[in-house]
């Protein structure tokens, strides 16, 4: 197998990549049908296959977060090293470098580690977290933390900015060295020293200047929160206080962090003892005194409120005293009728809507209100309370609905509807073509579409042709005769060939395309590609039968 594969890598992946096969972390490799298989071992197992045609790489998938987002990762690349070996030599390079290592003494193998580890800081830091015997100190802390802050020079370049292309690389640097920092801190149940790192961590995720479009914040997050969880959990008494402590620091400020939903889900998830939970909810009772700006973070408190109560078996009945007593808020209405759809109460979802939209100044949020109501008068079968929310809906926001207008017309009577369809074709301009054609009204049509753009005339020609086509092609011979005289190119010329076909092709309109021909001939004779495309044009037409 050729290496022509390797410029499917970024080059510091394919180096990880080797570095995972030489250590002989790739195992389990074996030919499938349509390539190969392996196992890459790490802190979890994933599973990566390549698929080959003849000596070409033509796809690879592998099990791994940073693989999930489209990128080839260095476990792809370390099976594709595997199966260059197995392909080229069936002795394993692994079995190749326990010989050479054997043959290497102490002194050797000391100097070349040396070597190696003050060229690679992430892999020093690997060595010095798993195999110091000393416990871990905030020395060792701040040059984690130091390695993590130096990734965004390391990989965002001079700028320090992790751009898209590179941003699932920098999520797997991140990973790995919270990887290696953490988890012999976790196995020495050295917690509070992990959680120094963990919340440096957080720190760093949420100042570094990251594209972060692809989901990079949360997936560094989602890492974060594990560890937060182990190491919440192995926690003693005191320690857990300590780092409570620190969660409510730091959800004072959640609103102006990235992943501030992060400290916000270890406050909800891990700390439901009383000490914890009634500071919080006295926090936020005080924050719900006197007035309150009538906005979703309003909606977002109560729901947290609500939640503090029910974790710490309060009774409910305050939380639903202080909906009475704020019922006027945008913010309580759209939780109460939350609270009356999740019942399945539509008749109170229904009188909650009608005061929302009776009550609100903003067209697009009345009609969105209306909206809703229309689907709750579906619901409950009142008839006349949908067709008088079709009626608004279509006259008077003059939505561009042919299903609502359809379903007011089956609820109609013939008079009804007739005066109806009257009134939306005077107040709802953008509906009348479609109306007129669902309505087989032509004649209306055809007049309404003779001022319209040539797009809007295209949607309805096939239609019309037989019925107008003396109209329909002098509509569109005006049309051609317009663009004419605009400055001649190709695209130009092409749109009137396009356009002398239509034409052509309406009951008698050869005709009218040969008179446009002929005085386009007679009145640009300099434009020598416009009179080539005619003569080609009229050469068929004259073909014609």
């Amino acid at each position: 197998m050729n290496d022509r594969w390797k410029h499917l890598f970024r080059p510091v992946i394919l180096e990880r990549g080797r570095d995972i096969f030489e250590s002989g972390e790739i195992d389990e490799v074996e030919k499938t049908a349509e390539g190969w298989r392996g196992i890459a071992h790490g802190t979890y197992d994933y599973e990566v296959e390549t698929y080959i045609e003849g000596e070409e790489v033509t796809g690879m998938s592998c099990t791994c977060p940073y693989a999930e987002g489209g990128n080839h990762c260095k476990h792809m690349a370390a099976l594709l090293y595997a199966v260059s070996e197995e392909v080229i030599n069936p002795v394993s390079v692994s079995e190749d470098l326990n010989d050479v290592l054997e043959k290497m003494n102490e002194i050797q193998l000391r100097k070349e580690l040396k070597e190696i580890l003050l060229n690679d800081s992430s892999l020093k830091n690997r060595i010095l977290q798993k195999y110091r015997s000393a416990p871990a100190d905030m020395a060792d802390v701040n040059r984690i933390l130091s390695l993590l802050g130096n990734l965004s020079v390391r990989i965002g370049g001079r700028n320090e900015y992790i751009s898209w292309e590179k941003g699932w690389e920098y999520v797997q640097a991140f990973q790995e060295i919270l990887t290696d920092s953490v988890e012999p801190m976790i196995e020495r149940n050295e917690t509070m020293q992990a959680f120094a790192v963990l919340k440096g961590a957080f720190h760093i995720l949420n100042d570094v200047d990251m594209d972060g479009s692809g989901g990079e914040h949360s997936e560094i997050a989602s890492s974060i929160e594990e560890y937060w969880d182990r190491v919440i959990h192995l926690a003693s008494k005191e320690e857990r206080t300590q780092m409570y402590q620190w969660f409510r620091a730091m959800e004072k400020r959640s609103d102006d962090l990235i992943c501030g939903d992060s400290i916000t889900s270890a406050l909800e998830n891990y700390f439901d003892d009383p000490e914890y939970l009634l500071p919080m909810l006295k926090d936020m009772r005080n924050k719900l005194r006197g007035d309150q700006a009538d906005n979703y973070m309003l909606e977002y408190d109560l729901e947290k409120y609500k939640n503090l109560l029910i974790r710490s078996g309060s009774d409910l009945s305050e939380y639903e005293t202080w909906l009475e007593n704020h019922n006027d808020l945008k913010s309580v209405k759209r939780i109460l009728l939350k609270e009356a759809e999740g019942r399945g109460d539509s008749l109170q979802a229904i009188a909650i809507l009608r005061e929302m939209y009776e009550q609100e100044k903003i067209a697009g949020l009345k009609r969105s209100y209306l909206e809703q109501l229309l689907e709750k008068y579906r619901e409950t079968g009142n008839t006349e309370k949908v067709k008088e929310a079709l009626w608004k809906l279509l006259a008077q926001y003059r939505i561009s609905s042919m299903a609502y207008v359809r379903e007011l017309r089956s609820l109609c009577d013939s008079a009804e509807w007739k005066n109806a369809r009257e009134t939306i074709l005077a107040v709802n301009e953008s509906l009348k073509p479609d109306v007129y054609d669902d309505e087989e009204m032509y004649d209306s049509l055809m007049e309404y579409l003779m001022h319209q753009p040539v797009e809007m005339m295209d949607r309805y020609r096939m239609k019309l042709k037989d019925l107008y086509p003396d109209a329909l092609s002098t509509y569109y011979a005006k049309y051609l005769d317009r663009i004419s005289c605009r400055y001649g190119n190709l695209a130009l010329y092409r749109t009137m060939r396009t356009y002398l076909n239509i034409l052509a092709g309406i009951p008698g309109g050869i005709s009218k395309a040969n008179v446009l021909i002929d005085s386009w001939m007679e009145r640009y004779p300099t434009r020598k590609a416009m009179q080539e495309m005619l003569r080609e044009v009229k050469a068929e037409y004259n073909s014609l039968p």
